[in-house]
């Protein structure tokens, strides 16, 4: 017994970082085996799948790293004032998860930016303390996480509060365009849940569809920095029409003309006798079925009224008369367009 607790502090003696509590736990363990130091290698090789050796466990966690990074950037960042009055102080539960997420997607620890790192934080302790089932369970994954931030690092103003209302608009065009939707040779497209989920939709997500790389600055009226213009792909439903049915007829004239006069011993005159007849066939009733026309328009937006205009969306099946400007709430592809590009306008290449 005493050559074996010797051995163990000659271990102990050689490595200068251990973790106390493990290796006796380990110790405790192996104090029986006949082979003890092969034991000791052993169940340190199992306890952490992600150390080699032993002497692997001495090197610095990394996620106790990160949150004290964390805890270091909370107490440095003042726009922490107004967030925690809005949304409570953040709990160990905010930044173990927070951490979590960033060594998922950045393993080696050494890529996030601090302002990265400060959004995956916030993110995460949203997350916590929200009610909203359909966004916890599907769309606050590491990596959309990652892409919200980098695109809301790149477009939000330094100089104002994340609280302002030109960040807030920011960051929910980075949540529609990074979380809620995906890009599919080109074109962008709602997640199918969050479409049922928000717009209550039950058709193909497929049907709504915007072409990034046609969205631009509309000029009107002389001036940039209002409308948008782009292609989008929607659902236009248009109205059929009912014909009734129509009986036929005929009229006849017999015609007929002339005098005549008789009496018993005397007569004289003339009377001649012809006529026509005209008519229409009667018509069957005539159904002609409403419809939805599934297809690309050329959009014009309005981002401070929230409107649009589609050209050639027509109104019935005839396609005399068009829509004409209505509210994005109309048409998701018009509130997808409104809610990425519209807060951030001014970035946009002009037309």
């Amino acid at each position: 017994m005493k050559g074996k607790f010797f051995l163990f502090s000659v271990i102990l003696l050689n490595t200068l970082f251990i973790g106390h509590s493990r290796a006796e736990s380990i110790h405790e363990k192996c104090l029986k085996a006949q082979d003890y130091q092969g034991c000791v290698n052993a169940l340190s090789k199992m306890d952490d799948k992600n150390k080699k050796n032993i002497f692997n466990i001495f090197k610095p966690n990394k996620l106790s790293s990160c949150i004290r990074d964390l805890k270091q950037i909370r107490e440095n960042e003042s726009n922490f004032n107004i967030y925690t009055q809005r949304l409570g102080e953040l709990n160990d539960e905010s930044y173990n998860l927070a951490c979590e997420s960033i060594l998922a997607v950045d393993k080696k620890y050494n890529v996030f930016s601090d302002f990265k790192k400060t959004c995956f934080l916030t993110n995460y302790h949203a997350f916590l303390v929200s009610n909203d089932n359909l966004v916890k369970k599907k769309f606050y994954s590491p990596r959309n996480i990652s892409n919200y931030c980098d695109c809301y690092g790149k477009n939000y103003s330094k100089s104002l509060s994340w609280f302002n209302s030109d960040n807030k608009k920011i960051g929910s065009s980075c949540a529609i365009k990074e979380m809620y939707t995906f890009k599919n040779a080109g074109y962008r497209y709602y997640d199918p849940e969050f479409l049922l989920g928000v717009f209550h939709n039950r058709d193909n997500t497929w049907d709504y569809a915007l072409d990034d790389s046609s969205v631009k600055q509309k000029m009107i009226r002389n001036k940039y920095g209002r409308y948008l213009t782009f292609f989008g792909k929607t659902n236009n439903p248009f109205t059929g029409d009912y014909i009734p049915a129509k009986p036929g007829y005929i009229d006849c004239d017999w015609g007929g003309s002339g005098s005549a006069y008789y009496d018993r011993d005397y007569g004289s005159g003339s009377w001649s006798s012809g006529g026509s007849c005209y008519g229409e066939e009667g018509t069957d009733e005539i159904v002609i079925p409403d419809g939805v026309d599934k297809r690309f328009y050329k959009y014009t937006l309005d981002c401070v009224d929230l409107t649009f205009d589609r050209k050639g969306d027509r109104v019935n099946y005839a396609g005399g008369a068009m829509k004409g400007w209505m509210k994005i709430g109309n048409d998701p592809t018009a509130v997808m367009a409104a809610d990425i590009y519209c807060p951030i306008i001014k970035r946009l290449s002009r037309n």
